[in-house]
């Protein structure tokens, strides 16, 4: 089985959505051939098009941007259809994993409605998504083994993925996860960090 992990992050390193792809490869059996693509570098060529339609599976990892998805993305989808649209019909199988910086993780659930239209509208079979809050902790929570209590509902999650991928398993919805903690220690930390990074950059608070 060869499976493609789509990563919609802006960012060069240090993401969230870098983070969750290493840790979905972890979980997969040895056997399984994964590939790993950027879905964030225009212009796109078709022979990565070409890379990710040789896939059986393919899974969409990204940050929520306005409770949809990066706008790079969604180009990224747009060309990707284009090229689809050119190839014999295909049976591949697509996942997501949206992020957020919100606490609650079903605030992603209309970025995962966009991947799931995208399917439909592509000739793909959309399975299921997870939507995860508290997407800052979970990039910087590193050194906390995934079976701590307060990672282990994301864990529990990736779990299910694996399970998908792997097994063909499919929940009746899609899955909506966060960090285990209260929401208002969550929020404080989230101030600091603003309070901090604002400070650094010669900002006051109300400046902000």
């Amino acid at each position: 089985m060869k499976i493609c992990m789509i990563n919609g992050s802006p960012k060069a390193k240090d993401s969230c959505s870098r983070y969750l792809i290493d840790e979905i490869i972890k979980l997969m059996d040895d056997k399984t051939e994964v590939l790993i693509c950027d879905g964030s570098h225009k212009p796109f060529k078709d022979d990565m098009f070409q890379q990710i339609y040789n896939c059986d599976k393919v899974v969409f990892v990204f940050p929520l941007y306005v409770d949809a998805v990066p706008s790079h993305l969604v180009y990224f989808l747009e060309s990707f259809q284009e090229y689809i649209r050119l190839q014999p019909v295909k049976n591949i199988s697509v996942y997501a994993v949206s992020n957020c910086g919100f606490y609650e993780g079903e605030q992603n659930k209309y970025a995962l409605k966009i991947i799931e239209n995208f399917c439909e509208d592509s000739g793909l079979n959309w399975q299921f998504g997870i939507g995860t809050g508290t997407g800052p902790f979970i990039a910087q929570s590193q050194t906390i083994p995934w079976q701590s209590s307060v990672k282990r509902p994301i864990y529990q999650a990736l779990i299910a993925l694996k399970k998908g991928l792997e097994e063909g398993y499919q929940p009746k919805e899609n899955i909506f996860v966060m960090a285990k903690m209260p929401r208002y220690i969550y929020i404080a930390s989230a101030h600091a960090g603003w309070r901090l990074s604002a400070k650094k950059n010669n900002l006051r608070f109300r400046d902000i």
